[in-house]
């Protein structure tokens, strides 16, 4: 089985995490990133800066990693880097 390409991934992910987040949070917080590569059950993902990392980080985290779990029906751990 052949992976997903990161970005259509991620853009699945965040389709999922609109329509659980307010849209100002959505805008804030997660309309700058980006899928930058999927392994091993790891998904990289680009941010505009250290604080959008920190914040998805601690404060979004496990929605996210749930949202993706949903998309690729398995588990994930979702990592940030500033892009």
């Amino acid at each position: 089985m052949s992976l997903p390409e990161p970005g259509h991934l991620w853009e699945s992910i965040l389709g999922n995490l609109q329509l659980q987040v307010t849209r100002s949070s959505y805008e804030t917080w997660l309309s700058a990133t980006s899928g930058v590569s999927f392994s091993d059950g790891e998904l990289l993902v680009s941010t505009p800066n250290a604080f959008v990392s920190e914040m998805l980080e601690q404060r979004m985290y496990s929605l996210i990693c749930q949202a993706a779990e949903q998309v690729v029906d398995d588990p994930v751990e979702v990592r940030f880097q500033v892009g």
